[in-house]
Parts: structure tokens; C-alpha cells; sequence
């Protein structure tokens, strides 16, 4: 399943959804210069934050889900 995910971001998705679905950073042009750096790079720091906000946005997440507090109304515990 992995591997048929990956195929798809490579060879079908590609550039389309702002490289949103290309965790590999496969399809961005990363060409890289020694006198002028990044040709790109605010589309890698829009790669970057897509992926940094979303994780940050799951771990917000599964902490509000995660019923721990024994006190809380929302609890599991007896």
C-alpha cells in the first residue's frame, strides 16, 4: 500500500495540490547553485511549514483526544 502511494505521488500527482501530497520532495526543483543558493526556495519553505504545521497540528490534536486526566469529566477512568 505504501509503495502504491508512492507511486502515485511520483508519477501521477506530481507538482499538482502545491506538491502537498509529495512527502519525498521528489517533484520540487531543488536545483542548487554555489553562488546563488536555492533557485526555489520559497516553494521548499512552503513544503517545509505544509509539513511542519500538519504534524504540529496532529500532536494538538491527539493530546485533545487523549483522555488521561483522571478528574476530567471526558475521563475513562472509574
Amino acid at each position: 500500500m505504501l509503495l502504491g502511494y508512492i507511486a502515485l505521488t511520483v508519477f501521477y500527482v506530481g507538482d499538482k495540490f502545491y506538491y502537498l501530497f509529495d512527502y519525498m520532495a521528489y517533484s520540487l526543483p531543488l536545483m542548487k547553485s554555489s553562488i546563488v543558493g536555492f533557485t526555489n526556495f520559497t516553494v521548499i519553505l512552503n513544503h517545509w511549514a505544509i509539513y511542519l504545521f500538519a504534524g504540529i497540528a496532529f500532536i494538538c490534536f491527539t493530546v485533545a483526544l487523549f483522555k488521561r486526566l483522571p478528574n476530567s469529566r471526558r475521563s475513562s477512568y472509574p
